[in-house]
């Protein structure tokens, strides 16, 4: 499967479904770590190990949320080598991208947006954050993903 567009150094990838995905994801082997909030965890079932389930929405945008990730990628013992996964809509591309760019220096990113917005958003140059001190973006990186992987499959979510 060919990247139907390269910007910034991120690869962008069209997936026709579900399954043409999983098997895109399974060129990724098994140094990842899967970021999904409840809603897309609830549709993926079995959840693929190991992964960090986040609650839903900007409720979960905060550095609680973070330290779940980080923490769950060094209890896994993933290196700097690693590939995080979001799975989700624009929140979970914030946190996992801003998680990625900070830990061990930075890791890799793929983001598979299940959202119109957040599939807009994955191309618009990289911009992470999250809210802290109740103040919306407060904390933030540029850190672009290796790949998006658009599927129109996962709208449905």
């Amino acid at each position: 499967m060919d990247s139907f567009l390269s910007f910034n150094g991120t690869e962008f990838y069209f997936v026709e479904n579900y399954s043409a995905l999983s098997q895109k994801v399974g060129e990724f082997g098994s140094n990842v770590l899967w970021i999904v909030d409840e809603v897309t965890a609830k549709m993926v079932r079995p959840l693929p190990e190991p992964n960090v389930v986040l609650p839903s929405g900007e409720r979960g945008k905060n550095w609680e949320s973070i330290s779940t990730i980080i923490k769950e990628a060094y209890r896994n013992r993933l290196g700097r080598d690693t590939r995080f996964i979001a799975f989700g809509g624009g929140v979970i591309s914030d946190l996992s991208s801003f998680a990625a760019s900070i830990y061990m220096r930075g890791c890799n990113i793929t983001l598979i947006p299940t959202t119109l917005l957040s599939m807009v958003d994955a191309t618009l140059g990289g911009k992470t954050g999250i809210d802290f001190c109740n103040i919306k973006n407060l904390l933030g990186t540029f850190y672009p993903a290796q790949e998006v992987l658009i599927c129109p499959e996962t709208l449905s979510s």
